[in-house]
Order: structure tokens, then C-alpha cells, then sequence
């Protein structure tokens, strides 16, 4: 059975890592057929959706090579099954003067000692306007994974 504690450092973790840019470390938090979801970024206007470990990791690949990301966790709860957080994050992409700072909440779903699914719910309207400011060019591109992957469209399995 997960503990607070160990499901608390899980996430706690990945936020650790995601500030220093290690994708090995954080990707070692998660069960390899976890699940992403977020409310904001997609190309269409929708949610994000990623399934796997390798996918999730394709994507944030590409925003830390455009965004210098800083995150970490402000409350923690955990009911025994799912962690739930509400965390504050800045992101700064990198050769603009554009900054985004903001809260967020997730929900942490585990299996096995790992997280197998996140889900995040951002200020959508903020996000986006984020991702349209720092696009490079006229159109708007709604997630940092338009400008770096060929189709714009986030990895999935």
C-alpha cells in the first residue's frame, strides 16, 4: 500500500526535477504506460492527451528546449488512493522577455509505487496566450510542441 509519504515524494520529485531540466529523474517517477491529460494546450483548443511514459517524455523534451520551467508543489493531500496538489509555476521562454507565473492543480493517480496518471487544470485562457505569444510566427500555436514537432500535434501512443 502507497503511504502519504512516498506518494508525496513521487510527485514532489518530478516537480524537483522538472525544475533542475532532468527528464531522466522525472520520468523515473512514472509507471511506463502512465497517462497525461491537461485542460489546456492543445493545437485545437482542447484538453492535452498523452499515453506513455516515452511519449510524455517526447513533449517535455521539446518545451524545456524552448521554456526554462520552474514548479513546485504549495498543499498536498492524499485520500489513499490519489494525491491531490495545488502547485505555483513560472515559465520563461527562453531568447523573449514572455513570462507566465500562475497556480495549477493536478491529480495524482498511482499503481505499483508510481504514478500512472496526472492530470493538471491550468488558467487555460493564460496558457494559451503564453504558447501564442512565444510561437514565432503569425499564427497562433496553442502548445510549444507546434513550433518543435513536425503536424503540431503532442506525441501519442
Amino acid at each position: 500500500m502507497l503511504t502519504r509519504t512516498r506518494a508525496r515524494e513521487l510527485i514532489e520529485g518530478s516537480h524537483e526535477a522538472w525544475r533542475r531540466g532532468d527528464l531522466e529523474w522525472l520520468l523515473a517517477q512514472y509507471a511506463d504506460d502512465m497517462e497525461y491529460w491537461c485542460n489546456a494546450g492543445d493545437p485545437s483548443g482542447g484538453p492535452v492527451e498523452i499515453k506513455g511514459k516515452a511519449a510524455f517524455g517526447e513533449t517535455l523534451a521539446a518545451v524545456l528546449r524552448t521554456t526554462h520551467c520552474i514548479s513546485h508543489i504549495l498543499s498536498f493531500d492524499f485520500d489513499g488512493v490519489r494525491g491531490r496538489t495545488k502547485a505555483h509555476y513560472r515559465l520563461e521562454r527562453r531568447g523573449t522577455p514572455v513570462v507566465l507565473e500562475g497556480k495549477y492543480r493536478q491529480v495524482i493517480s498511482y499503481k505499483a509505487g508510481l504514478i500512472s496518471r496526472l492530470e493538471e487544470y491550468h488558467d487555460a485562457g493564460r496558457l494559451t496566450a503564453f504558447w501564442q505569444l512565444t510561437s514565432g510566427d503569425a499564427q497562433p500555436k496553442l502548445a510549444v510542441w507546434d513550433a518543435e514537432r513536425p503536424g503540431g500535434k503532442p506525441p501519442r501512443s
